[in-house]
């Protein structure tokens, strides 16, 4: 951190890692040696020119590279993750505490994924690209806020190689806009209790200019004596943009996809209830209990060797159905 004058601060920060430096030979089943480094870099500059307003500016990239060189088919497999953001962000305080936030952020997530063998290789390259504006007003129990967002999702497109001759699978880049608008309002009630209300609706227009409307409900009674707490909570969700991608390689390869006229929003309906115990002054456990029921959920259910055996279809590879999880946590 380095202070600059009374108003302004500048703080930096940047981390670098190569796990097999320490730990290569740990990394090594078999005849497969797995390789893996990320780096990242942080850069923030806060002005505060008075009480009331705050300024902030913020920068961050990272970029992971794993790799596994499998000696018994001669293959080597890459992958690749790059993330960019840049936020500008004014925060207002008014006289009688209530607050205002303004912001402006553009994101970045690109993911390659590649593997080579013998004569065979191919690229599958997917990126999601947004730039947003969030507004918040906040006073005492009461929010309300809203958000508009474009997104750019470029899903996978492999690129698929030989000695003499290369395949490309061309997708259409998915320009699509997302709105929404929130209220949360929190009531005290008698007995150290209290309840949350509130309310999402959101629109998102899809790349064929399609709309699709969303409203989320959410309510939560909490109750808080000396030791113990209770909360419970019923909600509905939408999500409008969602990730998929190859479940079985154990290294995550998701790619963002979006809902249209063949791939509706995924639903949920959500009940959780949680209890906590204080046993000491630094000391708590809680226990969680949860149903969620699942509406239109997709789930990819490709292999890699479908980008060499057959003309690639990203529709032929896609489960879309309706089920439900429910558990306990204990914490």
């Amino acid at each position: 951190q380095l202070p600059i004058g009374k108003k302004n601060m500048i703080t930096l920060s940047a981390r670098a890692c190569y796990v097999n430096l320490l730990y290569s030979g740990a990394l090594k089943i078999d005849d497969a040696q797995f390789k893996y480094s990320f780096g990242d870099l942080n850069a923030t500059w806060l002005h505060k020119p008075n009480k009331n307003n705050t300024f902030t500016l913020s920068f961050f990239k990272s970029e992971d590279n794993a790799s596994v060189q499998e000696q018994n088919y001669l293959a080597n497999i890459g992958l690749k993750w790059h993330n960019t953001m840049i936020l500008a962000k004014w925060e207002h305080t008014f006289c009688n505490n209530a607050i205002m936030q303004h912001s402006i952020y553009y994101t970045d997530y690109k993911i390659n994924f590649n593997l080579t063998q013998e004569s065979i290789g191919f690229d599958l390259p997917s990126k999601i690209t947004d730039i947003a504006y969030h507004g918040l007003f906040k006073q005492r129990s009461f929010s309300i806020g809203f958000d508009a967002i474009r997104h750019k999702i470029e899903p996978q497109s492999p690129n698929f190689t030989q000695i003499l001759t290369s395949t490309n699978t061309v997708f259409e880049k998915l320009n699509t806009h997302e709105f929404s608008l929130s209220v949360d309002k929190t009531f005290a009630l008698p007995h150290d209790m209290a309840l949350n209300t509130g309310l999402r609706s959101s629109a998102y227009l899809d790349q064929n200019n399609e709309t699709h409307m969303a409203i989320d409900p959410s309510i939560s009674l909490s109750m808080y004596r000396n030791k113990w707490d209770f909360s419970t909570t019923l909600s509905s969700r939408h999500q409008l943009i969602y990730q998929t991608g190859f479940s079985a390689v154990g290294l995550p390869t998701e790619f963002w996809m979006t809902s249209d006229s063949k791939h509706k929003p995924q639903k949920s309906l959500n009940a959780i209830a949680t209890f906590g115990y204080k046993i000491f002054p630094n000391c708590r456990i809680s226990t969680e209990l949860y149903y969620k029921y699942l509406k239109d959920i997709i789930e990819y259910n490709g292999s890699l060797l479908d980008f060499i055996q057959t003309q690639y279809n990203l529709d032929n590879h896609l489960y879309q159905g309706n089920g439900c999880n429910y558990g306990i946590n204990l914490m």
